[in-house]
Protein backbone atom coordinates (compact mmCIF):
# COMPACT_ATOMS: atom_id res chain seq x y z
CA UNK A 1 0.00 0.00 0.00
CA UNK A 2 1.48 3.51 -1.13
CA UNK A 3 1.93 5.86 2.02
CA UNK A 4 0.09 9.14 2.26
CA UNK A 5 3.07 10.57 1.81
CA UNK A 6 4.59 9.12 -1.02
CA UNK A 7 1.05 9.80 -2.21
CA UNK A 8 1.39 13.33 -1.79
CA UNK A 9 4.67 13.91 -3.37
CA UNK A 10 3.48 11.74 -6.58
CA UNK A 11 0.58 14.24 -6.72
CA UNK A 12 2.70 17.67 -6.24
CA UNK A 13 3.42 19.50 -9.81
CA UNK A 14 6.63 19.87 -10.85
CA UNK A 15 8.38 22.91 -12.83
CA UNK A 16 6.45 22.01 -15.64
CA UNK A 17 3.22 22.57 -14.31
CA UNK A 18 2.50 18.60 -14.33
CA UNK A 19 2.68 16.17 -11.07
CA UNK A 20 4.85 12.47 -11.96
CA UNK A 21 1.63 10.86 -12.03
CA UNK A 22 -0.17 12.88 -14.45
CA UNK A 23 3.05 12.35 -16.38
CA UNK A 24 2.59 8.66 -16.22
CA UNK A 25 -1.12 7.93 -16.14
CA UNK A 26 -2.33 10.87 -17.92
CA UNK A 27 -4.16 11.89 -15.40
CA UNK A 28 -4.56 13.13 -11.95
CA UNK A 29 -4.84 11.27 -8.88
CA UNK A 30 -7.57 10.78 -6.61
CA UNK A 31 -6.64 12.59 -3.47
CA UNK A 32 -8.13 14.55 -0.20
CA UNK A 33 -8.16 17.42 -2.71
CA UNK A 34 -11.22 17.59 -4.71
CA UNK A 35 -11.17 17.46 -7.96
CA UNK A 36 -12.91 17.49 -11.32
CA UNK A 37 -14.52 13.85 -12.41
CA UNK A 38 -13.28 15.35 -16.21
CA UNK A 39 -9.41 15.55 -14.71
CA UNK A 40 -9.57 11.28 -14.04
CA UNK A 41 -9.80 10.87 -17.59
CA UNK A 42 -6.55 9.60 -18.52
CA UNK A 43 -5.56 12.29 -21.66
CA UNK A 44 -2.09 12.68 -23.74
CA UNK A 45 -2.88 16.03 -25.29
CA UNK A 46 -0.34 17.54 -22.70
CA UNK A 47 2.85 16.26 -24.07
CA UNK A 48 3.95 19.07 -26.40
CA UNK A 49 3.38 21.35 -23.68
CA UNK A 50 5.40 18.99 -21.39
CA UNK A 51 8.11 18.92 -23.59
CA UNK A 52 8.37 22.73 -24.40
CA UNK A 53 8.29 23.52 -21.04
CA UNK A 54 11.19 20.94 -20.34
CA UNK A 55 13.59 22.19 -23.03
CA UNK A 56 13.09 25.93 -21.28
CA UNK A 57 13.71 24.78 -17.93
CA UNK A 58 16.77 22.75 -19.44
CA UNK A 59 17.80 25.71 -21.35
CA UNK A 60 17.37 28.32 -18.33
CA UNK A 61 19.49 25.98 -16.06
CA UNK A 62 22.23 25.50 -18.18
CA UNK A 63 22.52 29.53 -19.02
CA UNK A 64 23.02 29.62 -14.99
CA UNK A 65 25.31 27.31 -14.40
CA UNK A 66 27.56 28.59 -17.62
CA UNK A 67 26.91 32.29 -15.89
CA UNK A 68 28.27 31.17 -12.32
CA UNK A 69 31.05 28.94 -13.54
CA UNK A 70 32.22 31.41 -16.56
CA UNK A 71 31.75 29.53 -18.91
CA UNK A 72 32.89 30.57 -22.33
CA UNK A 73 32.58 28.95 -25.94
CA UNK A 74 36.26 28.41 -26.99
CA UNK A 75 36.66 29.55 -30.85
CA UNK A 76 37.42 26.27 -33.43
CA UNK A 77 40.68 25.55 -34.57
CA UNK A 78 41.71 25.33 -38.56
CA UNK A 79 43.85 22.91 -39.60
CA UNK A 80 47.61 24.02 -39.73
CA UNK A 81 46.89 26.46 -37.10
CA UNK A 82 49.89 27.09 -34.72
CA UNK A 83 48.75 25.90 -31.17
CA UNK A 84 50.10 25.37 -27.56
CA UNK A 85 49.28 22.30 -25.73
CA UNK A 86 49.09 23.63 -21.72
CA UNK A 87 49.42 19.58 -20.21
CA UNK A 88 52.37 18.46 -22.06
CA UNK A 89 54.01 22.54 -22.09
CA UNK A 90 54.93 21.89 -25.59
CA UNK A 91 53.96 23.39 -29.58
CA UNK A 92 52.10 21.84 -32.46
CA UNK A 93 50.19 22.03 -35.28
CA UNK A 94 46.51 20.89 -35.88
CA UNK A 95 45.80 18.08 -38.17
CA UNK A 96 42.01 17.80 -37.91
CA UNK A 97 39.62 17.62 -36.06
CA UNK A 98 38.43 14.86 -34.21
CA UNK A 99 34.89 12.97 -34.31
CA UNK A 100 34.30 13.37 -30.81
CA UNK A 101 33.26 17.06 -29.34
CA UNK A 102 35.62 19.67 -28.87
CA UNK A 103 38.51 17.36 -29.79
CA UNK A 104 41.19 17.43 -32.46
CA UNK A 105 44.50 15.61 -33.56
CA UNK A 106 47.77 17.76 -32.96
CA UNK A 107 51.21 16.86 -34.10
CA UNK A 108 54.17 17.57 -32.29
CA UNK A 109 57.44 16.60 -32.06
CA UNK A 110 56.94 12.94 -30.11
CA UNK A 111 53.74 12.88 -32.56
CA UNK A 112 49.96 13.07 -32.96
CA UNK A 113 48.51 13.65 -30.14
CA UNK A 114 44.86 14.25 -29.47
CA UNK A 115 43.49 17.34 -26.71
CA UNK A 116 40.61 18.78 -26.07
CA UNK A 117 39.91 22.40 -27.09
CA UNK A 118 40.42 23.49 -23.43
CA UNK A 119 44.02 22.79 -23.61
CA UNK A 120 44.86 24.32 -26.61
CA UNK A 121 45.45 27.71 -26.86
CA UNK A 122 46.37 29.45 -30.52
CA UNK A 123 49.83 31.28 -30.90
CA UNK A 124 51.15 33.23 -33.78
CA UNK A 125 54.32 31.36 -34.54
CA UNK A 126 55.60 28.39 -32.96
CA UNK A 127 58.40 30.01 -31.07
CA UNK A 128 60.16 28.04 -28.57
CA UNK A 129 59.23 24.50 -30.19
CA UNK A 130 62.13 22.48 -29.17
CA UNK A 131 61.52 23.66 -25.22
CA UNK A 132 60.31 20.23 -23.55
CA UNK A 133 58.87 19.96 -20.20
CA UNK A 134 62.49 18.68 -18.65
CA UNK A 135 63.79 22.18 -19.91
CA UNK A 136 61.34 23.82 -17.88
CA UNK A 137 61.84 22.12 -14.93
CA UNK A 138 65.75 23.13 -15.13
CA UNK A 139 65.31 26.32 -15.56
CA UNK A 140 62.45 26.44 -12.67
CA UNK A 141 64.92 24.49 -10.66
CA UNK A 142 68.37 27.15 -11.66
CA UNK A 143 65.44 30.14 -10.31
CA UNK A 144 65.16 28.59 -7.24
CA UNK A 145 68.99 27.82 -6.73
CA UNK A 146 69.83 31.23 -7.55
CA UNK A 147 67.38 32.83 -5.14
CA UNK A 148 68.60 30.66 -2.34
CA UNK A 149 72.03 31.76 -3.19
CA UNK A 150 71.09 35.42 -3.11
CA UNK A 151 69.64 34.92 0.31
CA UNK A 152 72.22 33.20 1.80
CA UNK A 153 74.83 35.95 0.60
CA UNK A 154 72.50 38.71 1.55
CA UNK A 155 72.30 37.12 5.57
CA UNK A 156 76.07 35.98 5.43
CA UNK A 157 76.77 39.62 6.45
CA UNK A 158 74.97 39.42 9.62
CA UNK A 159 77.08 39.18 12.55
CA UNK A 160 75.97 35.74 14.58
CA UNK A 161 75.78 36.54 18.25
CA UNK A 162 75.52 34.11 20.66
CA UNK A 163 73.14 34.89 23.35
CA UNK A 164 74.47 32.85 26.34
CA UNK A 165 78.14 34.35 25.93
CA UNK A 166 79.33 37.37 27.61
CA UNK A 167 80.17 39.80 25.52
CA UNK A 168 83.61 41.85 26.41
CA UNK A 169 84.37 45.21 25.31
CA UNK A 170 87.81 45.59 23.59
CA UNK A 171 88.96 49.21 23.48
CA UNK A 172 92.01 48.18 21.05
CA UNK A 173 89.16 48.55 18.11
CA UNK A 174 86.53 51.14 17.84
CA UNK A 175 83.24 49.55 18.01
CA UNK A 176 80.89 50.12 15.32
CA UNK A 177 77.48 50.17 15.44
CA UNK A 178 74.41 49.17 12.99
CA UNK A 179 71.52 47.85 13.24
CA UNK A 180 72.65 44.44 13.86
CA UNK A 181 74.85 45.12 16.79
CA UNK A 182 71.84 45.11 19.01
CA UNK A 183 70.79 41.70 20.81
CA UNK A 184 67.36 41.27 21.08
CA UNK A 185 66.09 39.27 23.60
CA UNK A 186 62.56 38.66 25.33
CA UNK A 187 63.60 38.58 29.05
CA UNK A 188 66.88 40.36 30.97
CA UNK A 189 66.31 38.65 33.55
CA UNK A 190 69.65 36.68 35.38
CA UNK A 191 69.48 33.19 34.27
CA UNK A 192 69.54 30.40 37.70
CA UNK A 193 70.74 26.64 37.46
CA UNK A 194 67.75 24.65 38.31
CA UNK A 195 67.96 23.03 41.78
CA UNK A 196 66.96 19.35 42.11
CA UNK A 197 66.26 17.39 45.34
CA UNK A 198 68.56 14.37 44.22
CA UNK A 199 71.70 16.53 43.60
CA UNK A 200 71.59 17.80 47.20
CA UNK A 201 71.12 14.93 48.92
Amino acid sequence: MVSEVNWIQKSTPLHSGFSPAELLFGRKLRTQVPVSPRELIPNWSHLSLVREREEIYRAKTKCNFDKRHKVNRLKDLEPEQNVFIRDSKSHGTIVKKHRSPRSYIVNTSKGCLRRNRSNLVPCESPRNQDLTYNDIEDFEQQEVTNESTQKHTRFSDVPQVNSFSPLVENNSSPVVKNKFSQVLRKSKRKRKPVKRLITEI
